[in-house]
Formats: C-alpha cells, structure tokens, sequence
C-alpha cells in the first residue's frame, strides 16, 4: 500500500506493532527514496492499553472480561496473550462494557489462560510539514523498537508527496443507501469498518501506480468507485453471487477511471495550472 500526503501538509502514519513495545523505546525516522534522512526522532503516540483477562478464555470466545478498560475503543485491534508467533491473536473490539466485558467481532482462535495480557500495539507517526516540503515519490518511514529490552525487526511504510490527494467519504450508511440489502448478505463476523478501510488502501496502491499521478493536483474524491469496491469485497468469496460481483468489479473500473480522468493536471509541476493543462496530462512523443 502507498499512502498519499500532501505537499506542505501534514497526516499520520499507523503502525500496528507484532508485540507491543517497551516505554520509551520506539525511534521513528523519515528517509526519502534515496535513504537519506528527512526527520529523525519523529514524533508518535502510542496505545497505552495494558491490562489483563480476568479468567480463562477459550478458543470461539467471543467475549472475555478484564481488569481495566481504560483506553480500549471499539473498532480497534488488541493483541492477546503475546505475540502471534507463540500462540497469541490480535482481536478486533466490537463493544466494551463498563463491567470490564470486551465483546468481539469475531470469536478467538485460540484458547488463552487467566491473567494473559491483552495490550493496545498501534503507533501512530506524525508526518509534519517538515517531511512534506517537497514534493517526491517513495519516501518512507521506519519504527524501531524493542520488546523486554531485546531490539525487534524494524517497521517500514512507504508514502508518496503530492500537490493532489485522494479523498473518500464513504460511510456505512452510504453503502446501505447504494444497496439496502447489505445487510442479508451473510455478514456475520465481518467487520464493515475494516472492510471499507481495506478497499481505500487498494485504492490508494492503484492511484499510486499509475505512472502520471505526480502530475494530478487538488482533491479527487473517489467516493463512488470506493462504494463498488466494498460492494465486490463483499460479495468475494459468494460463488452464487459471482456475477453481480463481477458487474461490481467492472463499474469500480469504470468509476475509477472516470474520477481520475477528470482530475486537474499541472505537467510541468510548477504549481500553476495553466489553460493547456487544466484537465489532462499530455504524453510526449520522442523519436527513437
């Protein structure tokens, strides 16, 4: 995924950390493409949820109760009991109640004993004016930390500089009024919140992709083709639905290049937009 910032502007990158890190050891830093450093010791907030599971849980559970409910927020992923690699899972929180239940949006994999850890790992970097002020491809940030003071695998995230940014608006309630019947569509489990969130971030790869995105300018809202993507995520793994998701997969495309098509262009990249290049970028012929 390439996340899109935009020039002289200023957003946050998420980092959802395998473990979580020790007080005062994560180190966030800013490279260009070319590795140089643009920020060193960037700033970041980092969850702070810390707290222990009451009793034994079992594997398909999908609530258990803790200690402390301070800090835990519904929507977010938690890790349980530890690091994947030995047995732990992350869980996505669906309610929390003031008696210290957390409820889930899915039951557990595993079973896990009373008094495991269940701990917030996200880490959310700034990225200031400072790293903004040039407009550039592939810059990319960096998270190092350590966990029970042992330094763990660095954390990478690539983003582009641009004078356009992409932009959704896409609500849960949009999605109901493009198709009332979402809400019979064999949902159980699925987390419409993540599922949208994850269709802005193969939007994004797409956008990233195309080779004259350095020449777009201003806002382009791509709400619409964002509706069409969820929609066909939907219906992915409905083999009896296969060909209203196809028709799906076919207007995203078509609104996709729709919204992008009418974007503003400045060529040259000087900031200007002159009448020749309003609205679409030229492509230069060269003799070989």
């Amino acid at each position: 995924m390439i996340n899109f910032f935009q020039y002289q502007g200023q957003g946050y990158l998420d980092f959802l950390l395998p473990a979580q890190a020790d007080v005062g050891s994560i180190d966030a830093t800013i490279y260009s493409s070319n590795g140089s450093v643009v920020s060193s010791s960037v700033e970041y907030t980092s969850s702070s949820v810390d707290t222990n599971v009451q009793a034994y849980v079992s594997g398909g559970a999908s609530f258990f109760n803790v200690d402390d409910i301070a800090g835990i927020q519904r929507g977010k992923r938690y890790l349980l009991d530890g690091p994947e690699e030995f047995g732990g899972e992350f869980v996505t929180v669906k309610s929390v109640e003031t008696s210290g239940r957390v409820n889930l949006y899915r039951p557990t994999i595993y079973s896990h004993v009373s008094e495991s850890a269940f701990q917030g790992t996200l880490v959310k970097v700034l990225v200031s004016g400072s790293a903004t002020e040039t407009v550039g491809q592939h810059l990319y940030c960096t998270v190092d930390y350590e966990v029970s003071s042992e330094p763990q695998e660095r954390l990478h995230k690539s983003f582009h500089v641009t004078r356009f940014i992409p932009v959704t608006n896409l609500s849960i309630e949009d999605l109901r009024d493009f198709d009332p019947q979402l809400g019979k569509k064999g949902l159980a489990g699925t987390h419409l919140n993540k599922l949208v969130e994850n269709a802005w971030e193969m939007i994004l790869s797409r956008v990233g992709a195309r080779g004259n995105a350095g020449g777009l300018v201003g806002s382009i809202d791509l709400t619409v083709p964002h509706s069409y993507l969820v929609r066909r995520l939907i219906l992915e793994n409905d083999p009896e639905r296969k060909e209203q998701a196809d028709a799906f997969s076919q207007r995203f495309n078509e609104e996709f290049e729709a919204s992008m098509g009418v974007a503003t262009h400045d060529a040259d990249g000087d900031g200007a937009i002159n009448p020749n290049e309003r609205f679409r970028n030229t492509i230069r012929f060269v003799r070989a």
